[in-house]
């Protein structure tokens, strides 16, 4: 593109995209003997609607190098009809000889193939390997072949070419209604003190400023080695409710008559982890690990300090805890899965805190999430998820990880959950239980409709079978249209509830989460 089209975000992305396309292009140029190049000039990676005419070009320049594509065909062997392969055939694979690699480990490679030895394997499961191998943008060629060693043994030889690349910056944007407008600059360092680690630091830049830094030593089937540092912060409008556990009964009954219906809640979270993380059973990544975590939500609505200026600091907490999570994740896509499972599961105990000992318990907090995908037919698929959570122990004063429930679009962090019907954080209690229901009908190349159905019953002690009878239950339904662009998802979703303290509202969610 000229410099009068790189008039908008999308194209700019776009140029970027073809730069990348272009520089791997002529790496690969030198590797044909026949090279057929298209005039594609006035087409981008984006012009779905255009396909017969690239196709058309693509012809044009194939017939230049007829003469030379029959001499090859000349030179080929009979075509000889290969017996159909079961994709589900068990090879008893007990031999895995990897060759190439030189900045990645044999411990890395076998286990993004997700394959021990000696074992049984089937070709889709050895093709579900060699696809996540790649998809770490680590190598740029992976071939592979399967060697009988005897009536029963196999060997699989898999040979890789490393990819030179070892630094990247990448830019992404996203918007969605609880940290607004953002754009993200990435930087990542491969092989930066190990073979096998990455270094990846987030800077996002908008309407609420925040960071993320990963480190991580990657060592497949052996205990891999993580440390995380994070910076969030976001501002909602919440149900004045909301203060009921965090100021005292006398500050509570001097804004008896203050007509405030809703108070707006500054939240910064600052968290830091260190992790172990294996493979087990060759599908669940499992995960312990410490974690130091600040909370604190201040609000400008009521209150003065002891300067008169306005505002009141509701939480100003740190956290000391240990944690366990486990993931299984089989989903084909991650925004608009139309098959497979994702469950996740985690435990977080919470020892000690900053709250002085004679106002602090020991708690801890438990959830797990089932979300299970499967196709109808051609054009549409189902999801069904199962949701769950609950905080342990008696402790007071620690209502900032209570879960919380509503909005659609942002990265959850902490215990929040997405819920449509409900804006961001306006449910919330010690524990809840949700339900929902989606059909997804891709009805053009990456172009979804969808309409989605979710149920919860969110507050204290809600599993306790005295309670049960008084809960009452929020229901939430939605009706969206997504893209998946090359710049991430793109949705618009019209959310709504049958409660009467609620409207409809339209939720827009722009780019990866993040």
């Amino acid at each position: 593109m000229n410099k009068k089209e790189l008039n908008s975000v999308t194209n700019i992305m776009l140029q970027i995209s073809n730069f990348r396309t272009i520089k791997a292009m002529k790496r690969k140029q030198l590797l044909t003997d026949v090279y057929i190049k298209p005039n594609i000039k006035d087409y981008s990676v984006v012009s779905f609607d255009r396909g017969d005419e690239i196709i058309a070009e693509g012809e044009k320049s194939a017939m230049v190098q007829f003469d030379t594509l029959q001499k090859i065909a000349a030179q080929q062997a009979p075509f000889q009809k290969r017996k159909p392969v079961n994709p589900d055939k068990d090879i008893f694979a007990v031999y895995l000889n990897i060759k190439g690699h030189q900045r990645f480990t044999r411990a890395y490679i076998k286990g993004k193939l997700r394959l021990k030895t000696p074992s049984l394997v089937t070709l889709e499961d050895l093709n579900s390997g060699l696809d996540n191998l790649y998809s770490t943008g680590n190598f740029e060629r992976i071939r592979y072949k399967l060697k009988q060693k005897s009536l029963i043994d196999s060997e699989i030889e898999v040979k890789v070419e490393e990819s030179p690349l070892k630094s990247f910056v990448r830019f992404a944007l996203h918007y969605d209604d609880l940290y607004k407008s953002a754009a993200l600059v990435n930087f990542t360092r491969k092989n930066l003190l190990f073979k096998s680690d990455v270094l990846s630091l987030d800077g996002i830049l908008g309407d609420k400023p925040r960071y993320n830094i990963d480190y991580y030593i990657d060592k497949g089937y052996y205990w891999s080695v993580g440390l995380n540092h994070r910076f969030y912060q976001y501002e909602q409008s919440l149900d004045f409710n909301f203060l009921n556990n965090r100021l005292s009964a006398s500050e509570l009954q001097d804004l008896t008559n203050v007509p405030i219906n809703f108070v707006d809640i500054e939240t910064v979270d600052i968290t830091t982890q260190l992790y172990l993380e294996t493979i087990l059973g060759q599908k669940f990544g499992f995960r312990i690990g410490l974690e130091h975590k600040f909370l604190k939500n201040s609000t400008e609505t009521i209150g003065v300090d002891s300067n008169q200026v306005p505002g009141t600091v509701l939480d100003n907490v740190n956290y000391y805890s240990a944690y366990a999570a486990l993931k299984f994740d089989s989903f084909d896509d991650k925004y608009f899965p139309t098959r497979g499972v994702l469950f996740t599961g985690s435990f977080t105990g919470y020892p000690f805190s900053s709250i002085p000992s004679d106002q602090f318990e020991e708690f801890a907090v438990t959830k797990a999430t089932l979300n299970y995908a499967v196709p109808i037919s051609k054009h549409f698929s189902g999801l069904a998820q199962a949701a769950s959570g609950i905080r342990l122990g008696k402790a007071t004063g620690v209502n900032s990880l209570d879960f919380f429930l509503g909005g659609f679009g942002a990265k959850p962090i902490n215990n929040q959950v997405p819920f449509y019907g409900y804006d961001f954080l306006q449910l919330s209690g010690e524990s809840y239980v949700k339900g929902l229901l989606q059909l997804d009908y891709n009805f053009w190349t990456k172009h979804h409709i969808n309409i989605a159905a979710n149920f919860a019953n969110v507050g204290n002690e809600i599993f306790n079978i005295r309670e049960i009878y008084e809960l009452k239950g929020f229901s939430g339904y939605a009706l969206g249209y997504g893209y998946n662009s090359p710049i991430g998802p793109i949705q618009v979703k019209y959310a709504f509830s049958d409660d009467q303290k609620t409207t409809g509202k339209v939720l827009f969610s722009v780019g990866y989460w993040f």
